[in-house]
This record gives C-alpha cells, structure tokens and sequence, in this order.
C-alpha cells in the first residue's frame, strides 16, 4: 500500500463490503424486494467514486498550484506596499 493518499481509507472499504453482505442477505432471504442493482450498489459505488476521485483531485491539484504560481509571481512584497 502506498501512501499517495488516493487510497480509500480501510473502514470506508470495509463498510461498504457490510453494506453489500447485508443487502445480499436481506435479498436471498426476500425479506427485500430491491433490484438487483441496488443490492450491489455499494460495490459499484466505490468502483465509481474510485474512477472520479483521481482525476477530480489531480484537477484540484493542479489549481492549487496555479494559484500558488499566480500568487507568487503577481503580487510581491511591492505589490502589498502600494496598497498601504
């Protein structure tokens, strides 16, 4: 495991495959009426927040660092004097 922080946390991982289990169950024993779909949606839910997590953050990233750019080479020290 590396720690780049693009990792889902383990608790997070683990609650969601709960989630799953229960609702298989609570299926298999028709004490639920639901789709399939929404049985297994808390394992497609992690597969789709994986997919766009990773690219929304390499974005946030990468505004971050433009600001960050921006900032330090438009406004100096000069540029805070003129406005006192």
């Amino acid at each position: 495991m590396s720690d780049s922080g693009m990792e889902l946390p383990q608790e997070v991982v683990d609650f969601f495959w709960m989630l799953f289990f229960a609702f298989l169950v609570l299926k298999l024993t028709h004490l639920i009426l639901w789709s399939w779909w929404w049985v297994t949606a808390p394992i497609w839910g992690l597969i789709a927040f994986a997919i766009v997590r990773v690219p929304l953050l390499e974005a946030l990233l990468s505004i971050a660092m433009k600001v960050r750019y921006l900032v330090k080479t438009y406004l100096t020290k000069n540029d805070y004097e003129m406005y006192d």
